[in-house]
């Protein structure tokens, strides 16, 4: 497979998703730490304002379809391709959440009421949080174990339907992806969803992911000429439409249908602006945005332990417990972000690495019978 150009604007909405992220649940942190104080938070006094961070998953999978496609266009039709998808994904997702879903285990049995969704630790939920495949708690909520950790349960349910499409011609995917999440979304809107895993493979989600690969099949084709003005109208269009459901006064997260046209179709215009219009491509990115991007996913899935430990820390010293609950919660964005990249250089980085090392050197072996 020839070299893929990274996209520095696909890299900084990554950071932009994570970070978004951090931010609602940074909110809620401090909600339930300092509920006094949150009447005074800018924040707090628009509903949707602390809840909208959330729809950084929406573009989380809207990006994640759209740079599959991107990197794996010309590995259509290969009979290999899907074991090898599936190989570098695995090393790619799994020993990160793996190792913290490990560390949040045994802060579990410390201290449960550090973590959002603790439950007890009955063997199914712990073995279902380390297999991607989701259960229900008591609140009836599919959280696993590293509560961010759900949104990995729609990617590897992504990955395993393109893996399968990598067996077919390219031209087989976008068809074949339509009429299955589509066929899927209509029969769970008619039935009753009861079983999560049900709830998973019937969601309106599913679709941001192939709103991703079509853009990205659209650059891959030649469709890279949106004109700016176009580009423009499409991300003021999406900002508009966020921040209508911000001042509507939407207090909670949204579901199904909803969230695909509030959230899902606002960050396809996004993707779609910043990957088709060659000025907006061509924009210099800054280095410290680049690398929060490249750092994303340690930053979304770290912060769940960033976060209670600065709380821990707010209650603990005085002066930092009077600050703004605004300032607060921007420096619990700020140093959750940190975190976040310290542990992307240190751990994941080095392990990713060394395991792509090592399956390369494997294959190799194999393909030219050099003793390893």
């Amino acid at each position: 497979m020839a070299a893929v150009t990274k996209l520095e604007n696909i890299q900084a909405l990554r950071a932009v998703a994570a970070l978004s992220v951090v931010l609602s649940h940074a909110h809620s942190r401090m909600e339930r730490t300092y509920p006094s104080l949150m009447p005074e938070s800018f924040i707090d006094g628009f509903g949707g304002l602390s809840w909208i961070g959330h729809a950084g998953v929406d573009l989380f999978f809207v990006i994640s379809g759209f740079i599959m496609i991107y990197v794996h266009y010309d590995d259509f039709g290969n009979r290999n391709a899907p074991f090898q998808f599936m190989v570098k994904r695995l090393i790619r997702i799994v020993p990160i959440y793996w190792l913290l879903t490990a560390v949040a285990l045994g802060l579990l049995f410390i201290e449960p009421t550090l973590f959002y969704h603790a439950r007890s630790l009955d063997v199914q939920w712990i073995v279902s949080s380390f297999l991607f495949f989701p259960v229900r708690s008591e609140t009836g909520v599919a959280t696993p174990l590293l509560g961010p950790g759900w949104t990995l349960n729609y990617e590897m349910y992504f990955y395993l339907v393109f893996a399968f499409c990598l067996l077919f011609p390219r031209k087989f995917l976008l068809p074949f992806m339509l009429l299955l999440f589509g066929t899927s979304i209509l029969i769970g809107e008619l039935i009753v969803r009861e079983k999560l895993f049900v709830i998973l493979i019937t969601n309106w989600l599913l679709l941001e992911f192939f709103l991703g690969c079509l853009i990205g099949y659209a650059l891959k084709s030649g469709y890279n000429k949106l004109p700016l003005p176009v580009a423009i109208l499409l991300i003021v269009a999406a900002l508009a439409t966020l921040l209508t459901w911000i001042i509507t006064g939407a207090d909670q997260e949204i579901r199904g249908f909803q969230r695909f046209m509030w959230w899902g179709l606002p960050a396809a215009s996004i993707v779609t602006a910043f990957v088709l219009c060659p000025r907006l491509v061509s924009l210099k990115v800054p280095k410290w945005l680049l690398g929060l991007g490249n750092a994303s996913y340690s930053i979304y899935l770290t912060h769940i332990f960033t976060l209670p430990a600065l709380a821990l820390i707010q209650t603990r010293v005085d002066h930092i417990a009077l600050l703004h609950p605004d300032i607060g919660i921007a420096l619990m964005i700020t140093i959750s972000a940190i975190a976040g990249y310290v542990f992307y250089r240190v751990v994941e980085k080095p392990i990713t690495s060394l395991l792509a090392q090592r399956y390369r050197s494997i294959t190799s072996t194999r393909k030219y019978g050099v003793p390893g």
